[in-house]
């Protein structure tokens, strides 16, 4: 179920179930990566929606993270530098309304964009939330990355967040820096797995951009996504 795609240096392996990326590379250096976590589980980077984490678990049914990424997400345009796929999260008893979320990949000269949509396309007012739960390769380790300036080593380790510009600038401590641009997002969730020892993963680092992380904002008018009406976010990679 794996989709290809190269251009400008970029490399992408998207895996339709679950509508995630496997790999993202830039001239051969992993940047997002699939990896085997110490807590047993295996991660790579997908879409969180409609909710985040917990949030809508007890009220809606949710589960955590939403549906998307273990569903089987269809094809809607396949090009070398331009891929695009979509998937129906249907409604249930709790949450009352069908969503059809797309995702947009887009291979640039000079960066690799992401783009998510939800679009409410019947049933009743929800609240929605949306995350990319990015997971950044780090092969000489994690501790010291910077973000805006700001080492998040212990942010991570406590599954911290913080706020996101518009523009921000991600540095690894082997020295390989990215710009991240977002779109709609205003947080960002900080965090890697850990075992019973608490040893914390470090060949990853999850830096997730999110809709909202107010502890208020599900379920709140800002959240709320009317029949008929989309939302977009989007994330975009540029190697400084």
């Amino acid at each position: 179920m794996q989709r290809h795609l190269s251009s400008h240096n970029w490399d992408l392996v998207i895996n339709l179930v679950g509508g995630r990326i496997e790999e993202l590379s830039y001239r051969k250096e992993l940047v997002f990566g699939t990896f085997d976590r110490k807590d047993g589980k295996k991660g790579n980077t997908h879409v969180c929606v409609p909710n985040f984490n917990q949030e809508g678990v007890k009220e809606y049914g949710l589960p955590p993270h939403g549906s998307p990424r273990n569903l089987e997400w269809q094809v809607k345009v396949n090009d070398k530098s331009y891929f695009s796929m979509f998937c129906i999260v249907p409604a249930t008893e709790l949450y009352k309304a069908e969503l059809y979320v797309e995702q947009i990949f887009e291979l640039n000269p000079n960066s690799f964009k992401q783009t998510v949509v939800v679009e409410n396309t019947q049933g009743s007012k929800v609240p929605v939330n949306v995350g990319i739960h990015n997971y950044w390769s780090t092969p000489n380790g994690s501790e010291g990355t910077r973000l805006n300036g700001y080492d998040i080593s212990r942010l991570v380790s406590s599954n911290g967040q913080k706020e996101l510009r518009k523009s921000n600038t991600i540095q690894f401590p082997d020295g390989r820096r990215f710009r991240l641009q977002t779109k709609g997002f205003e947080d960002v969730k900080l965090w890697a797995a850990f075992n019973e020892k608490e040893e914390y993963d470090d060949m990853y680092v999850c830096i997730e951009p999110v809709l909202s992380l107010a502890h208020n904002f599900f379920g709140s008018k800002q959240s709320i996504l009317k029949e008929g009406k989309s939302l977009g976010v989007s994330q975009e990679i540029g190697v400084l």
